[in-house]
């Protein structure tokens, strides 16, 4: 009898309190029996969600979005009691108001089984429900009855009428390619073009790599350097060291036979000879090395079978091969002359006089593809020159620009399908010269530095182009914009990058520069 009447003592304890106070937290837990214990912990968090079924017997639903009504008059949201509207009644007569108005099987300490609670959602109409419908978590009343729950309104409007209430606006007409939605097609060549990577770093040779060519048909590659040497490399017996990702390759043949720097390099069409041209003026023939020979293989001396081109009294700085069978040669030398050779024999067979004193000393050479008579000449001055070779004379005098009126040409290459001459210049520029106009076409500014070496590939649909600031770049002729940049050697004494090349059968592109390496690209 006396628990009886401490705990009626207290019941009337919470009558007292004025439950719209924010201190007031209810029963405590610990005055249930031990056995609801249990119960409660599970079902009391629910349990508030359902005291909208207090109103069932409305003609109106609950219209409180934010959160539910609460017996005592306030609402709850989120756990947090909200303090109910003014009202002329004390609080404790409206608390004893609510309370007698809830059935006796929703009192605190007895609360109905969960069976009979889902028996009693199931037989609810779901066209009466009057479960919240604002922002939310998706109704316990749905999960609990086994069945799914309504969609919002949100989910009951379109695609743009959801955008438009989240606030997106505009963005809302914009669609994203999904998994099951193929993206829009994008057809360009530089989405399908491949790009070059270092496949091997040449290094043997002790001072500037000047030139290189590659060998016609295999995978050789011909280098002259500073070092009065020109080596052999053959690409096919690379080495592959266990803590390098790049291929070791040692050359196969050394020519020596220069007394000074060896400058430029060519192989002949046929590829059983190669041609280089050095700071002593002279200009040798070699017989091609077997490349498949061994590294460590007897001499061989059939190399050292040289023959000399004679003509030139200063450096020999530029050889070009004619593109077709014909066995020509054309050299450029700082003597002031540019010279036509029959290579095959050694003879000379022409000797290109500058038009005038102001062009400057020859720098460079080119033969002209599509006119089988024509060479192309650069010169220390902007103004290149177009020679007919059986005549001697001068066809054309191409006219710079005004912004390349005083740049020196440091390179010259002759488009294979075209009347196209390019050109690279000492202020970074690239010249386009139409054949026979003599007009630039075109010019752009292409590297940061001067440019001192460029070549074309086979179908003349790329341009590579070297310059001192250390890069290699390549460009689309047909935009004639830069499709690949690659950092390729080290400064030494201002200069960099000396030397490019296209193999013109297979798949390699190469550059040589003033840090005693050349490399090849892949």
């Amino acid at each position: 009898n006396g628990d009886d009447d401490d705990d009626d003592n207290d019941d009337d304890d919470d009558e007292g309190m004025d439950r719209n106070d924010p201190c007031y937290s209810g029963p405590s837990i610990n005055d249930m029996p031990i056995e609801a214990e249990y119960e409660e912990a599970n079902t009391d968090e629910a349990m508030a969600e359902f005291e909208f079924l207090n109103d069932l017997g409305g003609d109106e639903p609950n219209e409180n979005l934010n959160g539910l009504e609460h017996p005592a008059g306030g609402v709850r949201s989120h756990g947090m009691p909200t303090p109910s509207l003014p009202s002329t009644e004390s609080p404790s007569r409206a608390t004893e108001d609510a309370s007698l108005e809830l059935p006796m099987k929703w009192n605190n300490k007895q609360r109905p089984p969960r069976k009979e609670l889902k028996n009693m959602l199931r037989k609810m109409p779901v066209e009466d429900d009057p479960s919240p419908t604002g922002p939310g978590p998706t109704p316990l009343v749905s999960l609990l009855a086994g069945q799914e729950s309504a969609p919002s309104p949100a989910a009951s409007l379109s695609t743009g009428d959801s955008l438009e209430l989240l606030g997106l606006g505009e963005l809302a007409g914009l669609s994203v390619p999904g998994e099951t939605e193929p993206a829009i097609e994008r057809t360009s060549l530089l989405q399908h073009r491949k790009m070059w990577n270092l496949k091997h770093s040449l290094r043997s040779h002790f001072d500037c790599v000047r030139a290189m060519a590659f060998h016609p048909t295999k995978p050789c590659v011909l280098t002259a350097s500073e070092d009065r040497t020109v080596k052999l490399w053959n690409l096919e017996k690379a080495t592959q060291p266990k803590k390098s990702a790049l291929a070791e390759v040692e050359p196969v043949y050394t020519y020596r036979g220069h007394k000074g720097p060896v400058l430029c390099c060519q192989c002949t069409a046929d590829g059983q000879f190669c041609i280089s041209g050095g700071g002593d003026g002279r200009i040798y023939r070699w017989a091609m090395h077997a490349q498949a020979g061994d590294l460590y293989d007897p001499f061989d001396t059939s190399a050292e079978n040289r023959v000399e081109l004679s003509g030139h009294t200063d450096a020999v700085w530029s050889l070009a091969m004619h593109h077709g069978n014909s066995p020509l040669l054309a050299s450029a030398s700082s003597d002031g002359t540019c010279r036509i050779w029959n290579w095959l024999t050694g003879n000379m067979m022409k000797s290109l006089a500058p038009p005038s004193s102001t062009v400057g000393v020859p720098t460079c050479v080119d033969f002209v593809p599509t006119e089988p008579g024509q060479v192309a000449v650069g010169y220390t001055s902007s103004q290149p020159v177009l020679y007919d070779y059986e005549t001697g004379k001068s066809v054309c005098l191409f006219q710079s620009d005004s912004s390349s009126s005083n740049s020196q040409v440091n390179c010259i290459a002759c488009h294979p399908t075209l009347d196209m001459t390019i050109a690279g210049t000492e202020d970074r520029r690239i010249l386009f010269f139409d054949n026979r106009s003599g007009q630039v076409t075109h010019s752009m500014v292409a590297h940061l530095e001067a440019i001192t070496s460029l070549a074309i590939d086979q179908a003349g649909l790329y341009l590579l182009t070297g310059s001192h600031d250390c890069s290699l770049r390549l460009w689309n002729l047909e935009g004639r914009t830069c499709v690949q940049e690659m950092t390729a050697h080290r400064k030494k004494h201002d200069e960099s990058v000396l030397g490019v090349a296209f193999h013109p059968s297979l798949g390699y592109i190469g550059s040589c520069g003033a840090d005693s390496v050349a490399k090849v690209f892949v």
